[in-house]
């Protein structure tokens, strides 16, 4: 990952370290706890931007990116199945998918059993663009951790396990 991204990725870490160090019990400090994650996750989107336009030849910008990471690298999804995973609607994610189409990450088919049913799949190229977003976002999460203390970690552990519990009630 380029340097000057990698400068911004540790301003962004520091700042993700003070807002988990926050007190979030009055309404003042949850306003602005909100407008802290609110530009973090910004400037995420723009530094990712930025090295999807300029560090690789991918022809994607960072919505079309999401759009295949949510479609994995595994079976073929049907459209409504990515669009909810998305948290979009179907028309949103049909224009994304037709651009896809265009630049040749992604093929759509009709199911074998239910020809109403549509379902989109990588292709190869798309399986590239997959795995070098995966390893951007690898490189991210290296950077971020290398920041962390022992303490900031096993906050950050406790809540990420809070989370994953959470979405399996």
């Amino acid at each position: 990952m380029h340097t000057a991204n990698m400068a911004t990725i540790d301003e962004i870490t520091i700042l993700a370290i003070l807002i988990m160090d926050m007190g979030v019990e009055m309404e003042k400090d949850r306003m602005v706890l909100n407008h802290l994650f609110v530009n973090v996750f910004n400037q995420i989107l723009k530094i990712e931007e930025k090295v999807i336009r300029e560090e690789t030849d991918l022809n994607l910008t960072v919505t079309e990116m999401h759009v295949i990471e949510a479609m994995g690298k595994t079976t073929a999804k049907t459209m409504t199945e990515v669009a909810d995973k998305l948290n979009i609607t179907l028309g949103t994610l049909t224009a994304s998918i037709n651009r896809l189409l265009e630049k040749g990450y992604v093929e759509r088919t009709k199911d074998g059993e239910d020809r109403r049913i549509v379902r989109i799949a990588l292709t190869p190229k798309g399986m590239e663009a997959f795995d070098i977003h995966n390893r951007y976002h690898g490189e991210m999460m290296d950077s971020v951790l290398t920041h962390l203390n022992e303490a900031e970690a096993e906050v950050l552990s406790a809540r990420s396990e809070e989370r994953r519990v959470g979405k399996e009630c």
